[in-house]
């Protein structure tokens, strides 16, 4: 009488299956998230050229940068449109101060600082004026006198 042996994996195969796939995944998801940091830094350093080219349009109808009140508001309404006081926008959605991400916005009408932090940082980032703290201490910067 032959007996039936039953074929399954033994649990030091479930094991090793299991050890590679943890090695795998501790081996892949930094890189991801990294790569999302990364992605996030180019839309933030995007948006930062792009606010100061709508506030140059808006100096250029005005002969004024936008001035901001007293700390901590901001003339800049975040997470809302940037329009002119004739109803033009300059820029149709402004980014949110969100997950700690501070957008900063300084002027005294003749000029202005616009700073955003980064996550991931490159050696050739600017490094943040004090004007908002980042973690990183280093921001998409860019200055208008």
């Amino acid at each position: 009488m032959k007996k039936h042996r039953k074929s399954a994996f033994t649990f030091i195969e479930i094991i090793m299956v299991i050890v590679i796939l943890g090695i795998l995944f501790a081996w892949i998801t930094p890189n991801f998230i990294n790569s999302l940091k990364s992605g996030r830094d180019g839309r933030r350093k995007e948006t930062v050229y792009n606010l100061k080219q709508a506030l140059q349009a808006y100096y250029t109808e005005y002969q004024v940068f936008p001035i901001p009140p007293p700390p901590p508001a901001s003339s800049l309404d975040w997470g809302n449109s940037f329009d002119g006081t004739n109803g033009e926008v300059y820029f149709e959605h402004l980014p949110e101060n969100a997950s700690g991400i501070e957008y900063y916005y300084d002027s005294d009408g003749t000029g202005f600082t616009l700073e955003a932090c980064l996550e991931r940082p490159s050696a050739t980032d600017d490094s943040c004026t004090g004007l908002v703290s980042c973690g990183s201490g280093k921001c998409a910067h860019v200055t208008q006198q």
